[in-house]
């Protein structure tokens, strides 16, 4: 299992989680009937497929606070982290800016 996992969400879904406690997801997730998350080793891609020249927050999250993590395969036949309900938002563990420590995270984690 990954160390940590990684929701990638703008600013202001992560400032409404902030004020409410409760992170439901973006419009994609809501869409999707699941929270989407990354592992480190596919954070790139998702971030280069998905959030290209945007800025947003990454947030890290120790999946282990997570029981309810359903690995699924996706894209390329990768698995990723998937949630079908909300998390409270206590259980994240940081919050990187994006694009800005995109770069610094991968080092550190990657």
């Amino acid at each position: 299992m990954a160390e940590y996992i990684y929701k990638i969400c703008s600013v202001e879904e992560w400032r409404l989680a902030q004020h409410h406690g409760i992170f439901t997801g973006s419009k994609a997730d809501v869409e999707d009937g699941y929270i989407h998350f990354s592992s480190i080793d596919l954070l790139e891609s998702t971030v280069a497929k998905h959030f290209a020249n945007q800025e947003g927050v990454i947030l890290e999250i120790d999946p282990s606070d997570l029981p309810e993590i359903v690995w699924e395969e996706a894209r390329g036949g990768h698995l990723f982290p998937h949630l079908y309900s909300s998390f409270d938002v206590s259980i994240v563990c940081d919050v990187y800016q994006l694009p800005a420590d995109l770069p610094s995270l991968m080092l550190s984690r990657g």
